[in-house]
């Protein structure tokens, strides 16, 4: 197997014997990387630092000791944000594979160019002449060198990604496949590449399926008899590719040179993502609740039955940090604005002001009418379906929500001739004892609350994405559980 940077010669299946060995390498990345998605930075730094620990120890090199220590870098930099602690972790990384790379959902121009100052440091492997490599059993044994792919790292959003192979005249190629896949996506698909000519084949990913972070593909070469006789990255072990910008224009980079060249050609293109740490979430939408019991607001004197109740309209801000692309944390204020009620005319026992916490004045005595929430939220993408990224979240914080709910009030007074002034210009309705109105009230669960949701986001540029939320509240310690259902839009800077 040849190594030269940025470009992979497909292997025999000798060569996949030493991938196998490197499974244990790969299970400490993939604990580490899910510590660190977690926002557990020191766990996943003392995995990392054991794992490379061991392979110094052991004498281990290759590809996956140099992603343990490019995910060491990566974590090193979310912890100090000091590039030079990035750049001699990619260092060492270098040192075991010259052509790894940043993974794609980590990368950002900071750590690119921190890994640039490492290609800086270390020297490159000398390019050998390429060796002969023997077919495997069935295949053809007469020297033939192989097979030869340019890996792809970089794509356009929405442009199709032409993938090629060239071989050797003298090898028994009968079927050549790509699979492909894209991120968050288990199984792959597959693709048979093209021959154009005696010694190349083509096959090219669709635009539709170049529309997630990252792609990921393998290639296979069979004979005659569906043996496989070489391969390009493997499904256990696929080769990456990162997908930058929009689909609105740009073209797919594509590896550079011919046949048999060497280095890939880098070709810088437009609206390359650059560093992103904050966001800012604006969304609006309504609400249903259930309530356990509790004092109505304007009624304090009277029972609530355990039932459902709508909260309907509001509105959520909410701003944090961005410690991954995965992981989010913020800070929301979620104001109710409906159903509105007349505070003026309600028993002061429904509007004591209490501390800023506990307070049953309308949205903490800021000013505004209904009722508000403060809190903090965690938000973890755990997934990317074709355009759209998945998430749960959980946070907790003070205030009270407001839902609706309609109360009986007798029609007319004592006297039962004259109306009420609650039912005036209401309808009047007959009941088996007395006719009656209903009047609309609300029950204000809180002040504490917890919550747990899941949501959507559509990207629909670099910089901005479309939400829809839930978020599901459970009030203490005036008990109530409310579901928040929210569209809007979030901000990245």
């Amino acid at each position: 197997m040849l190594v030269a940077p940025a470009v992979t010669i497909m292997s025999t299946p000798t060569v996949v014997i030493a991938q196998e060995n490197s499974a244990k390498y790969e299970a400490k990345l993939a604990s580490a990387i899910e510590d660190y998605d977690a926002l557990m930075i020191d766990e996943a730094k003392a995995t990392l630092e054991k794992a490379a620990s061991e392979a110094e120890q052991e004498g281990s090199s290759g590809l996956a000791v140099a992603k343990i220590y490019v995910m060491l870098g990566i974590v090193q930099f979310a912890e100090t944000h000091d590039q030079s602690d990035a750049k001699s972790a990619f260092i060492n990384a270098l040192a075991h594979d010259y052509g790894v790379e940043l993974p794609a959902v980590y990368a950002s121009p900071k750590l690119s160019e921190a890994l640039e100052e490492a290609r800086k440091v270390v020297e490159p492997p000398k390019k050998e002449a390429e060796t002969p490599v023997a077919a495997a059993e069935g295949g053809n044994s007469s020297g033939a060198v192989g097979f030869r792919h340019d890996t792809v790292r970089t794509a356009r959003a929405g442009q199709a990604v032409e993938i090629k192979i060239s071989v050797a005249s003298d090898l028994p190629v009968y079927h050549v496949h790509l699979y492909h896949r894209r991120f968050g996506q288990t199984d792959f698909e597959r693709l048979d590449m093209k021959a154009q000519g005696a010694t190349h084949f083509v096959a090219q990913i669709p635009a539709a399926k170049v529309n997630t972070s990252q792609v990921e593909y393998y290639i296979e070469a069979l004979n005659r008899g569906d043996e496989t006789i070489g391969n390009a990255g493997s499904k256990s072990s696929p080769l990456s590719m990162t997908v930058l910008g929009s689909s609105s224009d740009g073209a797919v980079i594509a590896p550079g040179g011919g046949e048999g060249a060497g280095d890939e050609i880098l070709i810088e293109t437009p609206n390359t993502p650059h560093d992103q740490n904050v966001y800012v979430m604006l969304t609006g939408g309504t609400g249903l609740g259930f309530l356990f019991g509790g004092d109505p607001t304007a009624h304090p004197n009277r029972e609530v039955s355990p039932g459902i109740a709508p909260a309907f309209g509001h509105a959520m801000l909410d701003a944090g940090y961005m410690v991954t692309r995965n992981a989010y944390v913020g800070l929301y204020f979620r104001w109710q604005f409906s159903p509105s009620q007349d505070f003026d005319s309600v028993p002061d026992v429904s509007k004591e002001p209490g501390s800023f916490f506990d307070t049953r004045e309308e949205c903490f005595g800021l000013g505004l009418p209904g009722d508000c929430m403060i809190g903090a939220k965690y938000r973890y993408f755990f997934a990317d379906f074709s355009a759209l990224r998945m998430y749960s979240s959980m946070g907790a914080g003070v205030g009270r929500v407001r839902q609706w709910l309609r109360l009986k009030e007798p029609y007319y007074q004592a006297d039962g001739i004259t109306p009420s002034a609650q039912c005036s210009g209401k309808d009047r309705l007959q009941g088996d004892v007395a006719d009656y109105c209903y009047v609309r009230d609300t029950v204000r669960p809180g002040w504490a609350h917890i919550g747990f949701g899941t949501g959507l986001m559509m990207p629909l540029h670099e910089n901005i994405d479309l939400v829809a939320d839930t978020y599901l509240v459970l009030l203490l310690p005036e008990t109530g559980i409310n579901l928040d259902l929210s569209v809007g839009m979030n901000l990245r800077f």
